[in-house]
């Protein structure tokens, strides 16, 4: 369960470089997943469904050499889903909502067999 954090992300976690966890699903976040996350290249798991995220998944994600799983399931996401994450070696699993449906895949190693990136969320 969410700890009932409510507004926008603080930028602030972006100094927090070696961070491998962000575990903020069930609450109340708006507002879209901050560029300045992009310094957060340690991080590891990114779990921010059921809350009230909007704009597209970022690019950025891509490029984290450790991430594992993404859940952005249960927010107001929109767009296509970024091609950067189609190559990621270490990605185990992505969960969006497309079409109103919740899109969980297991990837294994590349992820561009089993997702469709053209698909809009």
């Amino acid at each position: 369960m969410g700890a009932e954090v409510q507004g926008s992300f603080p930028t602030e976690l972006a100094k927090l470089t070696t961070l491998k966890i962000i575990e903020m699903d069930v609450n109340s976040i708006t507002g879209s997943i901050p560029n300045a996350f992009h310094t957060l290249v340690n991080l590891e798991n990114l779990h921010l469904s059921h809350n009230k995220l909007s704009g597209t998944i970022p690019s950025f994600l891509g490029v984290f050499p450790d991430l594992e799983t993404i859940d952005v399931s249960f927010n107001l996401l929109s767009g296509t889903l970024p091609t950067e994450l189609a190559t990621m070696d270490n990605l185990r699993g992505i969960a969006v909502d497309v079409s109103d449906t919740v899109f969980v895949s297991s990837c294994k190693n590349n992820c561009s067999a089993c997702l469709p990136w053209e698909a809009q969320y």
